[in-house]
């Protein structure tokens, strides 16, 4: 099993600072990644992506295209996504742009 943790430049140092505090250096591979450029499929060495977990990553919904953009360039059918984001009072997400992954969508709110 491969797990690659993916950041912006400017937030990398963080996440692998974060990998050797935790002794996870040869286990998790870091990747830069950034939602306005277009996915070099090199850097995942082509892998089958079984699952993508992202966690209280939509503070605004202009991000939300390019978010989008990138689910769809790394998933595939068998791809599994989960996105955990607390809705915060000025928090302006439409949980109703994520319809093109219908009906396979579940939407909880906790």
């Amino acid at each position: 099993m491969n797990i690659i943790l993916t950041d912006k430049n400017y937030q990398m140092e963080c996440l692998l600072n974060n990998i050797r505090l935790n002794q996870f250096d040869n286990k998790i591979f870091p990747i830069e990644l950034d939602w306005k450029q277009k996915i070099n499929n090199d850097i995942f060495n082509n892998r089958k992506i079984d699952y993508i977990f992202a966690a209280d990553v939509l503070y605004d919904s202009s991000i939300i295209p390019d978010f989008l953009n990138v689910l769809t360039q790394l998933s595939q059918n068998q791809t599994i996504i989960f996105i955990a984001q607390k809705l915060r009072n000025n928090n302006n997400v439409n949980m109703n742009l994520f319809s093109q992954f219908q009906p396979e969508l579940v939407y909880t709110e906790a």
